[in-house]
């Protein structure tokens, strides 16, 4: 089940999740451009239970992060080694790399071992997920993702279009934003200040 996030209606200049350049789109693909979209070329590792989107979504010159997604039924050690070789904290749980069935991340994997032990190891990553995924198109509101992603203390939100998987969102990547923009507002109040 997907929750997607909303504007509260609120009247003011807001950025868009479009608006959202990644540090984690660093992986050059091949890119097929369908109605101003471009949406990233899928590759599979070798291993049936996993697959990374190279490249990256591109809305209004913009970019939004890689996506690496886990099989449902893939092994938590397979996760980890996603997590590990990736040096991520979440994957997507999509079987078909398009379709988001859920989300999983270090802090699930370290609940789940606690009270699991090292059997955990060899269950299907549906096991631990999180079916009720948060998630967000391009047009949303960045004010908006920010307060849920901080009210709701999720770390990820993986962004659809036209529901389909095309990025993720960190709040790695939220925090840069809102730090660029405090060094911009900065630099207009020093620029003001000294003509």
């Amino acid at each position: 089940m997907h929750r997607a996030l909303r504007s509260a209606g609120v009247d003011k200049p807001t950025h868009r999740i479009s608006d959202l350049g990644s540090p984690s789109a660093t992986i050059a693909a091949k890119a097929l451009t369908i109605s101003g979209i471009t949406a990233t070329g899928k590759t599979y590792d070798g291993n049936s239970t996993a697959s990374v989107n190279t490249g990256s979504a591109v809305y209004g010159g913009l970019v939004g992060g890689d996506v690496v997604t886990v099989r449902s039924d893939a092994s938590v050690t397979e996760l980890l080694a996603l997590l590990s070789e990736h040096r991520i904290g979440a994957v997507v749980v999509s079987d078909d790399g398009e379709t988001v069935h859920g989300i999983v991340s270090e802090r699930d994997i370290v609940r789940h071992l606690h009270t699991d032990g090292a059997a955990l190891l060899e269950a299907p990553v549906h096991r631990i997920m999180t079916a009720e995924v948060h998630t967000c198109v391009p047009e949303d509101s960045l004010d908006d993702l920010e307060s849920a992603m901080t009210e709701k203390r999720f770390r990820h939100v993986p962004v659809l279009s036209d529901g389909k998987l095309v990025a993720i969102v960190s709040i790695g990547d939220v925090v840069k934003n809102r730090i660029d923009d405090l060094q911009a507002e900065r630099d207009q109040l020093r620029t003001y200040i000294q003509s």
